[in-house]
């Protein structure tokens, strides 16, 4: 399954900027994701922002078979389920990863200003 487009950032009709993305995803037979896969290219710069251009892994816990165990580098021990598998909350860990994401996001949008 993947996903497809392009924005395009404009001034009094001129364009600025062009993002052409793309989202492919992969499943198993239960309905897990498996891969994901995220490309950007920013033009005309030719930019890659590396918070936009990824491709995760996907790995369950063997007991709970809904329960993601891995997502590519990150380990998702932090994130806490209910017997049913539903998420519960989240410890420290998960936080400061995605607060490191939003911030090397940041600094890129400020960069491309």
């Amino acid at each position: 399954m993947s996903a497809s487009g392009t924005t395009t950032t404009t001034l009094g009709g001129l364009t600025l900027e062009e993002n052409h993305y793309t989202q492919r995803y992969r499943y198993d037979v239960i309905g897990n994701m498996t891969a994901k896969t995220s490309t950007n290219r920013i033009m005309p710069s030719v930019e890659t922002p590396a918070h936009l251009n990824y491709d995760l892994t996907y790995t369950y816990d063997p007991v709970r078979p809904h329960q993601a165990r891995n997502r590519g580098f990150q380990t998702l021990e932090s994130i806490h389920y209910q017997k049913a598998g539903k998420r519960a909350g989240k410890k420290a860990g998960k936080k400061a990863i995605d607060k490191a994401m939003r911030e090397g996001g940041k600094k890129k949008s400020a960069a491309m200003r």
